[in-house]
C-alpha cells in the first residue's frame, strides 16, 4: 500500500542504509543514552565504537530518550528490520565489541533499542 503521507524514498525492505544524515522514516539504533552531565562518557563511547567499525554519532533528543545524550548507529534499516539479513551480523557485531568496553557503563549497550528517525 502506498503511503499517502509521506513521498520521501524508501529503502527496499532488505537493505541497510549507512548515513550520518540519517533518512526519516529508517531505523536505526540507540546504543545508549546517558543523562546530558556524562555527555563526555558518550562522546568516548562513541569513539570507541567507530574505532571499532560501528559508525555512530552522538544525539540530543532522540525520540523516547527524552533530554538524554544518545549514541546512534548510523546504519538505517527499512521497517522490518528483524527480518533483516544483515541485522544479526550487524547486531553481533555490536554485542562482541561491546562486551569488554572499558570502562564499563552502568547503562549497558543495547542491541534491540531502534528508534524510527524523524
Amino acid at each position: 500500500p502506498s503511503d499517502a503521507t509521506s513521498n520521501e524514498p524508501r529503502p527496499p525492505v532488505g537493505s541497510v542504509t549507512r548515513n550520518a544524515k540519517r533518512i526519516a522514516n529508517l531505523n536505526y539504533l540507540v546504543l545508549q543514552s546517558y543523562d546530558r552531565i556524562e555527555e563526555k562518557q558518550a562522546r568516548a563511547a562513541c569513539e570507541f565504537l567507530n574505532n571499532h567499525g560501528i559508525p555512530c554519532t552522538v544525539e540530543t533528543n532522540v525520540k523516547g530518550h527524552g533530554n538524554r545524550v544518545s549514541i546512534v548507529g548510523i546504519d538505517g534499516f527499512a521497517q522490518r528490520y528483524l527480518s533483516n539479513p544483515q541485522y544479526v551480523p550487524y547486531v553481533e557485531k555490536i554485542t562482541k565489541v561491546t562486551k569488554d568496553y572499558q570502562p564499563k557503563s552502568s547503562h549497558g549497550f543495547s542491541t534491540t533499542d531502534f528508534v524510527q528517525w524523524q
